[in-house]
């Protein structure tokens, strides 16, 4: 486990073993949502990473990502088996995003699992990375600066219509840092994803960013 708290706010990085506070919290999200997932929850334990998002000594949110290989079909291949994904090592799927219903709404929440993964992604020689994404959602990522491309069509995924989408993991760094140039908030998330291993990670509890609705299995809000 992996966490260094500023502010009382932390991203802590998680084995699947690590993992049960998180994965109690998203099947509780499941729930809430009506989502039907089935085992998927604690599926791919061995090849993920998790991100869990602490306030505190108290977990309020966490992030799920599946790693690609050979020995494991990315979440996005059961629907839309098509992909040519199967076997790649450089791709990865956010498989889950949620947060606590207290803590919804709040851009200064869901950055940091942003930084995080966009770290691991790029230690791990990660290259791509996909989503399953309603279109209320797309819309609403790209407005974030999540480089989005739709790669194939709307089908139901977890009881929700989705879309497949991929993003370059250095697509979304570029569009960080375009909107950086006019923006102290983008500035100080572009200067988290590139601190050193050294650095501690600083990420301020003031809500000061606008609303969003946060992506979570297969890009519902939550």
């Amino acid at each position: 486990m992996r966490g260094v708290q500023e502010a009382c706010l932390a991203v802590e990085t998680l084995t699947a073993a690590q993992a049960s506070v998180l994965l109690d919290l998203f099947e509780r999200v499941a729930r809430e949502q009506n989502w039907q997932p089935g085992e998927l929850l604690r599926a791919y334990g061995g090849h993920s990473v998790y991100f869990a998002l602490m306030m505190g000594d108290q977990v309020c949110g966490g992030l799920h990502l599946v790693l690609g290989g050979n020995e494991v079909a990315l979440p996005c291949l059961s629907v839309w088996p098509e992909l040519e994904l199967g076997g790649r090592a450089d791709v990865a799927d956010i498989a889950l995003l949620a947060l606590e219903p207290s803590c919804r709404g709040r851009q200064a929440l869901f950055w940091p699992l942003c930084v995080e993964m966009w770290r691991c992604c790029r230690s791990r020689g990660i290259v791509q990375l996909w989503a399953e994404v309603t279109p209320a959602n797309l819309r609403r990522y790209r407005r974030l600066g999540w480089p989005l491309h739709v790669a194939g069509p709307l089908r139901l995924h977890w009881n929700e219509l989705c879309y497949p989408c991929c993003m370059n993991v250095q697509g979304v760094a570029d569009a960080i840092a375009a909107k950086a140039l006019t923006s102290t908030r983008y500035r100080h998330i572009l200067e988290q994803a590139f601190r050193t291993e050294e650095a501690p990670q600083v990420f301020p509890l003031q809500a000061s960013m606008p609303q969003v609705s946060v992506l979570t299995a297969e890009g519902s809000p939550a």
